[in-house]
């Protein structure tokens, strides 16, 4: 009995509430993704891939969390090297898909490097500013060298070229950098001068710009860049408030392109109306604000900034993926973590998990230990016999 009781202890805390969670939200997503491949020839193909997947984001995400943070931070450099190295790799060697080199693709499956990319890049901005805080002491200094520190991960994005995944990063460098204390104003300057840049992109790629026009006018080009934001649309508003239920789905079996990863957003939205989609949002929204509160009462600065910063990247890429499928942005081909089909997105999205629980479970170690250590003994005196 005893030891029934501690084996359910050791499975209480291996799968915490931030791992349980992350699997609960991973296989409402394999339902989406059943549901939104069912016109396909074989639907459930896609569904048991992404639960072999799972399976392996899983057990990552568990080993993750058994190592101390400390470990993660000492090789982040190496481990951002390696990164950028699959980086340069992919656009050599990888495979063109919709005008973009991204993937590594094999007979059995597809690695997109951008996305393991994802948590390391964000604890190297999070490692190497808190080194800028101790080392540099003019903030316009630091503020150079950690552009420089980001650049080969963003220039590399640029190259393949993957506009949606370089804005993820940008959106999280910018982050990290403002609640580390950065200055407003040089973030303000890096804005205006990434202007030129966006004006030469839609010069140098034609296709970015053909999808800017079908966001600003898709009633206007609904045959061509606008189709896919029109059916986006009317996805949405098939659902109503209360969905079709799953399976039924009008415009997702019919008309609405990639509904099993650009578009589950808007599949899911008309399978479980504006009240499913809702509590998506939520879903993201709580997560944030739970880890904002985890980060400030973290005695450690560099594990607080860490873990927000790692949900940050979720967070945004979710809001991002929802901002596209009710066009409030032009289309990213950016997936929705945790819900979208993909193996790639779902390991980071897990290997994210494993590192949050891992700050988590670093910093319990690191007070109980300091606890100990101010443990002083009782003094013994010394008595003749």
């Amino acid at each position: 009995m005893i030891g029934l009781v501690r084996f359910f202890k050791r499975l209480s805390h291996t799968f915490c509430p931030i791992l349980l969670s992350a699997i609960l939200l991973s296989l409402w997503g394999c339902l989406a993704i059943y549901n939104a491949s069912v016109k396909f020839d074989s639907p459930e193909d896609y569904t048991l891939k992404q639960v072999i997947w799972l399976g392996v984001s899983i057990l990552t995400s568990i080993a993750i969390s058994k190592i101390h943070i400390k470990r993660f931070l000492e090789f982040i450099p190496w481990l951002y090297a390696v990164g950028v190295t699959s980086l340069v790799a992919v656009i050599f060697f990888g495979q063109s898909i919709n005008h973009m080199r991204g993937w590594f693709h094999t007979d059995y499956f597809s690695i997109q490097p951008s996305e393991f990319c994802k948590p390391f890049f964000c604890l190297f901005i999070c490692w190497y500013y808190r080194y800028l805080l101790d080392e540099e002491e003019k903030e316009a200094n630091r503020f150079l060298k950690l552009i420089m520190g980001a650049a080969p991960v963003l220039i590399l994005l640029a190259l393949q070229p993957d506009f949606g995944t370089l804005l993820i990063f940008l959106l999280c460098f910018l982050v990290i950098y403002w609640t580390h204390g950065g200055s407003g104003k040089f973030i303000l300057w890096s804005a205006a001068g990434l202007l030129p840049l966006i004006g030469g992109v839609l010069y140098r790629f034609p296709y970015v710009y053909r999808r800017l026009e079908g966001f600003l006018d898709p009633e206007k080009y609904a045959t061509s860049s606008g189709f896919h934001l029109l059916q986006l649309e009317r996805a949405i508003a098939s659902g109503g408030l209360w969905g079709r239920s799953f399976g039924k789905g009008l415009w997702s079996e019919g008309y609405l392109p990639l509904t099993h990863n650009d578009s589950i957003f808007a599949s899911f939205c008309e399978s479980l109306g504006f009240i499913g989609g809702f509590l998506l949002i939520a879903i993201f929204t709580g997560a944030l604000y739970l880890a904002f509160r985890k980060s400030k009462s973290m005695a450690n600065d560099l594990y607080g900034f860490s873990i927000f910063a790692l949900v940050f990247c979720l967070v945004i890429q979710a809001y991002v993926h929802i901002c596209v499928n009710v066009q409030l942005l032009p289309p990213t081909g950016i997936t929705l973590p945790f819900i979208s089909y993909g193996g790639s997105s779902l390991l980071s999205s897990f290997i994210i998990v494993g590192l949050c629980k891992s700050i988590i479970r670093s910093e319990e170690m690191d007070l109980l230990e300091s606890d100990e250590s101010r443990k002083v003994e009782p003094l013994r005196e010394n008595v003749d016999s």
